[in-house]
């Protein structure tokens, strides 16, 4: 078994290949976006996420909520062509 660990942006990551099938892609991304970036992000949501963000009471856990969701529609929709 090979791991290799790469570092890159999120660019990078939404063109990059889809992994082989002897291939296990793991990622991660910073939660801490600024506010110009957390609103884009919030545009992708659904209502129902929406709904479901706006009922977390704590700021900190509505933006992790819309960066997480809004990043796998992303990869998701990157995927699927």
């Amino acid at each position: 078994m090979q791991t290799s660990w790469t570092r890159t942006t999120w660019a990078d990551v939404l063109d990059a290949p889809g992994p082989a099938r002897d291939e296990v892609h793991i990622l991660s991304f910073a939660h801490d976006l600024d506010a110009h970036v957390l609103r884009e992000l919030e545009a992708l949501l659904t209502p129902q996420e929406h709904a479901q963000a706006r009922r977390l009471r704590r700021e900190l856990d509505r933006d992790r909520f819309i960066a997480g969701r809004a990043r796998l529609r992303q990869l998701l929709g990157a995927c699927a062509g």
